[in-house]
């Protein structure tokens, strides 16, 4: 390997291992000479301009027409989102047109072939858990121990080998149970392992686990329990994330916290995923519903599928840890690197902002006629969004026309507490033209009410660490 290829193989590593602005930089000084050349490598400096929101119009166009030409239909519909959102660019409008209607036909007969393959796999147990994984030989045996060490047992795993090496089923074989279903599928991503293990499954309710993640022994229990008895058709429970710090020969861990416990919030989940896949428990008949996993999606395809069920049901927490899960530092994991991690989570952010406007302006029709109250017309948007600038500009102008002035405040109140100071007050220029005069005077009173609450919060919390180092 000679010096130029050893230069780039090593700041390619350091920015999928740590995505940051210094990391692309130094990637880009050694790979710009190759970029025309390399298309891989060009592929990877967008995505990881996206992923740290530097990406201009023409970075967004150049990933469009690269998904396009892949025929990756879903990325692509996802970046002519995107485009539209953020630049208003009409010039892909009929292109995407097209794309959605490739990806509605695709999705219908997603449904045909779920709705086949459950009829021919009857239930016969209570819950399958699905564990895809690619190469890791040994160190899925504890994950495997984990499952069959649970309280409940009337369960199936099923291991998919997602095309690696013939290991992994010396390992499933050595435990010598008929509870363990082990399936080989030619490499295809951990969307498509997890979608040939679903499809297989025999069970009325599915939960996963990665293949470097542990239950306790009563997890399918807790699930299968909070399942039957609260009528939910998702339920998911808390997990401890263990975070492993890469040392010169091994991983150690440097913590352990519970990273999230949320009750269900559907306008949440499209702004960040607090649900970790092996804390998650749901029907199996919700695919023939939504669809099985995003195959386009190399990562956070687990976001996607919650956010697709969120939009058709609700789902119930359990506030019990009953499993944990690793966050390495310096990764090995199927779900990929940091680069697609955060290219992954924007873009599908964009997505869902898209979705929520394509929302609004259908239920804000209806709104307007009268036929939905203001507190109908929310909670049906909210289902859809918890970005606080959306919901404002949305709905502060049939708040004030409705002299709902609670309402009103508490949404200004929502939009100072969490947005920078350009994008509060933005807010009056957005709306200047749906207010009355008083409108707009209460939005202005607001603003600078909450400005002063949150400017006194700022000094008082400055003014308790001085003194703390003061008495240090």
């Amino acid at each position: 390997m000679g010096e130029d290829q050893k230069s780039l193989t090593g700041v390619l590593s350091t920015l999928e291992t740590e995505l940051s602005q210094e990391n692309l930089e130094d990637f880009l000084a050694v790979a710009n000479p190759l970029l025309s050349t390399r298309p891989d490598l060009n592929l990877i400096a967008r995505k990881a301009k996206i992923g740290l929101g530097m990406a201009d119009q023409d970075t967004w166009i150049d990933l469009f027409e690269n998904f396009c030409q892949q025929k990756k239909v879903f990325l692509a519909i996802c970046c002519a989102q995107a485009i539209w959102l953020h630049y208003g660019n009409s010039g892909i409008h009929q292109r995407y047109l097209e794309l959605a209607e490739q990806y509605n036909k695709k999705l219908e007969d997603e449904l045909v072939t779920i709705k086949d393959w459950f009829s021919r796999n009857e239930i016969r147990k209570g819950i399958s858990v699905i564990m895809a994984t690619y190469n890791r030989g040994q160190q899925i045996r504890p994950a495997i121990e984990s499952v069959l060490n649970q309280s409940y047992q009337d369960f199936e795993l099923i291991v998919v080998n997602d095309g690696g090496t013939p290991q992994c089923q010396q390992v499933v074989d050595s435990f010598h149970s008929d509870k363990i279903r082990y399936l080989e599928v030619n490499h295809g991503g951990l969307s498509h392992a997890l979608n040939q293990g679903i499809l297989r499954s025999r069970s009325r309710y599915i939960c996963y686990l990665d293949d470097d993640d542990q239950f306790y022994p009563e997890h399918l229990e807790t699930v299968v329990s909070a399942l039957e008895t609260s009528g939910y058709p998702l339920v998911y429970t808390d997990g401890y994330r263990i975070t492993l710090k890469k040392t010169e020969y091994a991983f150690e861990q440097v913590a352990k916290e519970i990273a999230y416990s949320v009750d269900f919030n559907p306008g949440m989940l499209s702004k960040w995923n607090y649900l970790p896949i092996l804390c998650v428990g749901h029907r199996r008949d919700c695919f023939e519903k939504c669809g099985l996993f995003e195959v386009e999606l190399a990562n956070m395809m687990d976001w996607d599928l919650w956010v697709r069920f969120s939009r058709l049901f609700d789902f119930y927490h359990v506030d019990q840890v009953t499993c944990q899960y690793l966050l390495k530092q310096a990764g090995d994991s199927l779900s990929g690197n940091r680069v697609n991690h955060h290219f992954y989570e924007a873009l599908l952010r964009n997505h869902f902002l898209y979705q929520a406007r394509e929302k609004w302006q259908d239920i804000s029709q209806k709104g307007n006629a009268k036929e939905m109250t203001f507190d109908q017309l929310e909670a049906a948007i909210s289902r859809y969004t918890h970005d606080h600038i959306q919901l404002a500009s949305w709905l502060l102008p049939r708040a004030f026309r409705e002299k709902k002035r609670t309402r009103a405040r508490q949404l200004v109140a929502n939009v100072v507490r969490t947005e920078s100071i350009g994008k509060i007050f933005l807010l009056p220029a957005s709306l200047h033209s749906q207010l009355s005069f008083q409108g707009i005077f209460y939005l202005w009173w607001d603003i600078h009410f909450y400005l002063l609450i949150r400017v006194g919060k700022y000094i008082k919390r400055k003014l308790h660490i001085s003194n703390e180092s003061k008495s240090a």
